[in-house]
């Protein structure tokens, strides 16, 4: 109960800081520089996003496929005092049909490193640098954990313009991902160790971001089988309208931004949290130069939710299309950070 306390203490404590102002402004925003970059820097808020899409066989030799996240964000709100961190970790589950997420906080000073990042938070783990990463995290119930290694297969892209980004009523973004990290490891399925491979995706931001302003988006994270890989950001205003467009797509890793007159977005499902409230957008078809795809989740309820922290829906979804002329088909993790949230609250 005091663990409880404590971590909705934390929560409001920083939302009133962050309240008192709207972002602590920390050093300006310049042109990525990689690996300088992948270490944690001072600006109010950053985050470290791991999504991917795992497969390997039981004991009893039956297929098994898993959806991962592993989220650290780091909320500077009030320096010189500690740094908030507060991770996500949630597991897809094909074959059961189900989603797992769990989040935990902790405070902490800022890391003083270089070239790299080596992040816990309440015993989980997130590390590494330049396309090598290592990721460890299990559920407080013990049913699952991952344990896994990242390993690039393409260069960094750095979105927008030089990795700087305008983020709509949020202001700008710095932000760079990896969008193809073949994975190896160990996935623990209610007990039972399950050797897993396939591919992750790892995105980095990190800014003076106007937190409380009453915005969201719906993004998308885009690994065609053709080795193309697109992402695509629609921010949206308070009433739900797309202001701000950011997307780049990836082709045998040379990555080239889309137009934002090029990009558009159709709804074409619903479904409404029976935790939160909120209904999100649940299938989706994107359009690009050259054509549309079709994003569906691969079940619904993928939502991330947590009293005093922000809710936002997360979710590994398939994907297909056509592309000049040809059929496409891959997989993707697609997030909705709704444009209204019934409650304030932080990462």
């Amino acid at each position: 109960m005091f663990k409880l306390m404590r971590s909705g203490l934390l929560a409001v404590t920083c939302m009133l800081a962050a309240m008192t102002t709207t972002a602590v402004a920390g050093p300006p925003l310049t042109a990525v520089a990689l690996p300088h970059d992948e270490a944690p820097h001072h600006n109010f808020l950053e985050w470290w996003y791991f999504v991917g899409h795992l497969s390997g066989v039981d004991p009893s030799g039956q297929t098994r496929k898993y959806g991962y996240e592993v989220t650290v964000f780091q909320v500077d709100a009030v320096p010189p005092l500690m740094a908030t961190y507060s991770a996500h970790f949630a597991i897809t589950d094909h074959r059961t049909g189900k989603h797992v997420a769990e989040h935990r906080i902790k405070s902490a000073a800022i890391p003083n490193s270089s070239n790299r990042f080596d992040l816990e938070v309440a015993g989980w783990t997130a590390s590494g640098t330049s396309g090598t990463y290592a990721l460890n995290a299990v559920m407080s119930d013990q049913k699952y954990s991952a344990s896994l290694n990242l390993q690039a297969s393409l260069p960094p892209v750095l979105h927008g313009n030089s990795g700087i980004i305008p983020y709509g009523p949020f202001g700008s973004s710095a932000y760079y991902s990896y969008t193809s990290l073949n994975t190896t490891g160990t996935i623990v399925d209610n007990g039972v160790p399950i050797a897993v491979t396939g591919t992750s995706w790892q995105d980095r931001q990190w800014g003076d971001f106007n937190i409380l302003a009453p915005a969201g988006w719906n993004w998308f994270s885009i690994q065609l089988s053709n080795n193309v890989q697109y992402m695509l950001y629609y921010i949206q205003d308070a009433f739900g309208s797309i202001v701000q467009k950011v997307g780049t797509k990836v082709v045998n890793g040379v990555a080239t931004p889309i137009p934002a007159s090029q990009m558009s977005l159709d709804i074409l499902d619903y479904w409404t949290s029976p935790k939160s409230l909120i209904t999100y957008p649940n299938k989706w078809r994107v359009n690009v130069p050259g054509g549309s795809m079709t994003v569906t989740p691969v079940q619904k309820a993928q939502e991330l939710f947590k009293f005093g922290h922000r809710t936002y829906w997360e979710g590994d979804s398939t994907v297909t299309g056509t592309l000049g002329g040809q059929s496409v088909n891959g997989a993707g993790y697609t997030e909705v950070n709704p444009y209204f949230q019934p409650y304030l609250s932080l990462p």
